[in-house]
């Protein structure tokens, strides 16, 4: 049994999901709202450790 490809050759991938990427749009519409509700949690938990040290 030859030996002609290594290991470390990258396997070929699922051609499912590599032909057709998914628009940014759809991508904000879809992580934009975690994204914006981490960004609310962690402004309000550093409002309140702020009020808290005065």
């Amino acid at each position: 049994m030859p030996s002609d490809t290594p290991d470390h050759e990258p396997r070929p991938q699922d051609p499912s999901g590599t032909h057709d990427p998914e628009p940014p749009a759809q991508f904000w519409r879809r992580r934009g709202y975690w994204l914006l509700l981490a960004v609310a949690a962690v402004v309000a938990l550093g409002l309140t450790f702020v009020s808290r040290l005065q």
